[in-house]
């Protein structure tokens, strides 16, 4: 017998879709903003899709320790355009499914289509 136990940090987000539908796998985002922090800690993660939110797991934590669970993020690359302006880039274009792109407190979320 197995026995579990310990909790799951996670961003959830209603719903089993997002309304944002992106059909080119070779996506990038632009960013604008004076606070260069903000930009050092972007974060883009793949959902994982239940039946009523999608949710993406960030720590683990056991009896007596917990760990960072990066599993769901997507690695990117971030390039300076000019001025307070940057681009980010995934590494590998996207697989079809949700995702959700967190800068600071707020998150994003959009779907590459099939």
């Amino acid at each position: 017998a197995t026995i579990k136990t310990g909790l799951k940090g996670a961003y959830s987000f209603k719903g089993n879709a997002s309304q944002t539908k992106v059909k080119n796998p070779d996506v990038g985002f632009v960013i604008a903003t004076d606070q260069s922090m903000l930009v050092s800690a972007l974060k883009l993660y793949r959902l994982e899709v239940k039946k009523k939110a999608r949710t993406a797991v960030f720590v683990t934590a056991g009896f007596a320790s917990a760990k960072l669970d990066n599993g769901n993020e997507v690695s990117f690359n971030v390039k300076k355009l000019e001025g307070n302006v940057y681009q980010v880039v995934p590494e590998a274009p996207l697989k079809p499914g949700e995702l959700a792109v967190q800068c600071g407190a707020n998150f994003y979320t959009f779907a590459i289509a099939p």
